[in-house]
């Protein structure tokens, strides 16, 4: 519930990823032992405690929120997200992007991108690899400006994006 909250009053906060005791929420442990009870009176606590466990089902279905970047991924960074990727700006080599969910970027790509989405769109793929459902796809295929890659029957597309 606390979780919830602070997502939708779009706050900034800093997850804890102790796994002493916790319930799972995507790929992240949210510590109610150092976290909520650090931050707000021990009887509300109890309260988010036993309401985060009821709703434990509610946060596995929920959808993924989309992760968006309006800058430059350096060499060096990583970027692993259960949700779909967005990213205005380019990939630099050495730098690594993985995605359960569908990945957009809009820039030259010259580090490592992993998909397991539906579609992707890749803007011009340089030095970098780029893998689809666990497949490294030829750089000369990705050939477009904009790239739209999807699977259709088992069998990976790639055309332009117009």
């Amino acid at each position: 519930a606390l979780y919830d909250y602070l997502i939708s009053k779009n706050l900034n906060f800093i997850e804890s990823l102790n796994t002493k005791k916790g319930e799972t929420c995507g790929q992240i442990q949210l510590s109610l032992e150092n976290t909520i009870h650090s931050m707000i009176p021990p009887n509300i606590a109890k309260n988010i405690e036993s309401g985060v466990k009821s709703q434990e089902t509610e946060v596995k279905n929920a959808p993924k929120p989309t992760l968006v970047f309006h800058r430059t991924i350096r060499s060096g960074e990583e970027i692993i997200t259960q949700g779909d990727l967005t990213i205005f700006g380019r990939i630099n080599s050495g730098a690594h992007i993985q995605s359960e969910g569908n990945v957009q970027i809009f820039g030259k790509i010259s580090g490592n991108i992993f998909c397991n989405g539906d579609y992707m769109i890749l803007g011009k793929v340089g030095e970098g690899n780029v893998l689809f459902h666990g497949e490294i796809l030829d750089k000369e295929l990705l050939q477009y400006n904009q790239n739209k890659i999807y699977k259709k029957q088992d069998e990976i597309m790639i055309e332009e994006l117009r």
